[in-house]
């Protein structure tokens, strides 16, 4: 038992270790007694191999406490930055695209920080993208889309998310497709009576409409596809 103790203590993977360094202090704990002038010699032996690796894992883990709440704050910092832009009316794609780099550059935070920064960073963005000045709702919508593109590349679930993005869209493709059929044919059944043109005229501002919301969709498709 202390010839694998000995073994063990240095071995980083913490986990795996840690267990079996336990399992091994209980059956230590599980064995009768030794001779007394070997009793003190050999727990010696097994408890400073055993003290080594714990402590080396309670090194290991506060530098990466440490490390891990210092790239939240380096996170924190690049919301502060788009918080900033938006609210000076400074916000361009180009800057945009760099802080997005950046966030995504940084490791990774305390566990119980992960939603929260994520869903603030999210959220800047969305603002940030609202803010861009000199384009149209429609382009808005694109450089949006684009920008949860560049974070589903950085997560583990991105194929299957990407995927599960792609099937909505060809489900409000085909809704809107349906919509602007069923309005067509309901224009070939009016007739000329008192309000057929007023009729007709909402008609075709409907089809009108859903025909720019179906254009939308078509594209934020294709980008889809091109990053599948």
């Amino acid at each position: 038992m202390i010839k694998r103790a000995t073994e063990l203590k240095d071995n980083s993977d913490w986990d795996k270790t840690s267990n079996e360094l336990k399992d091994l202090q209980t059956k230590w704990k599980d064995i009768g007694p030794v001779p007394e002038k070997y009793r003190e010699k050999i727990f010696k032996e097994f408890k400073e191999a055993c003290d080594h690796f714990f402590e080396q894992k309670r090194n290991h883990h506060g530098k990466v406490e440490n490390e891990q709440v210092e790239n939240l704050k380096q996170k924190q910092a690049i919301c502060d930055e788009l918080e900033k832009h938006v609210q000076d009316q400074t916000a361009t794609p180009e800057l945009l695209e760099d802080l997005q780099e950046k966030f995504n550059a940084i490791g990774f935070v305390p566990k119980k920080d992960i939603g929260v920064i994520r869903a603030r960073f999210t959220q800047a963005v969305e603002k940030f993208i609202q803010a861009l000045p000199g384009i149209s709702d429609e382009e808005k919508s694109r450089v949006l889309l684009e920008s949860q593109l560049h974070e589903l590349r950085n997560d583990p679930m991105g194929d299957r998310k990407i995927h599960a993005k792609e099937q909505t869209i060809r489900k409000k493709i085909n809704k809107v497709e349906e919509d602007i059929a069923l309005w067509r044919n309901n224009l070939e059944f009016f007739g000329r009576s008192k309000n057929a043109d007023k009729y007709k005229e909402e008609f075709n501002e409907k089809i009108r409409v859903a025909g720019e919301q179906l254009k939308q969709l078509k594209d934020q498709l294709k980008l889809l596809r091109t990053v599948s």
